[in-house]
């Protein structure tokens, strides 16, 4: 549930995205649907609490979050997310926002870019994500 929350880019699903944080087996995955929909990027923004095992020896794919502080942001960021309206890493899912990300953002975020575009736009083709660089450079290039 919480990675379809995430990859829904429903901004009603964030408090209780924030509520899931609380919970060890589940506050990384919280977190990074948090930002599949805000964008808030939790490790630039130093919203990783002091305590231990937050930052793991253990290579983790996603930091635990501070949930105080994503809860302090979203309360005075909340008003910028329409609830009749989807996003995706902070911004409206629309097909020019994700052609910019197949070119710049993380692979992971690319990989859902690729899926949200095929979800957005039916009939066209997925973009190649697990391609080389210079066959992805191609592929933008005719975005």
């Amino acid at each position: 549930m919480i990675e379809i929350a995430g990859w829904s880019g429903n901004p009603a699903y964030v408090p209780w995205l924030i509520a899931q944080m609380s919970d060890e087996a589940n506050g990384r995955l919280a977190g990074e649907a948090f930002r599949l929909i805000t964008g808030f990027d939790i490790e630039a923004n130093d919203a990783i609490p002091g305590i231990p095992n937050a930052r793991s020896s253990k290579k983790q794919p996603y930091p635990m979050p501070d949930a105080v502080k994503l809860n302090t942001w979203w309360q005075q960021n909340h008003q910028d997310f329409a609830l009749d309206t989807k996003f995706f890493l902070g911004r409206p899912l629309s097909i020019e926002w994700l052609n910019h990300l197949l070119g710049l953002a993380e692979q992971s975020h690319r990989e859902l870019a690729a899926l949200h575009r095929m979800l957005i736009q039916p009939g066209s083709s997925r973009f190649p994500t697990q391609a080389s660089s210079s066959i992805q450079l191609r592929h933008l290039q005719k975005l």
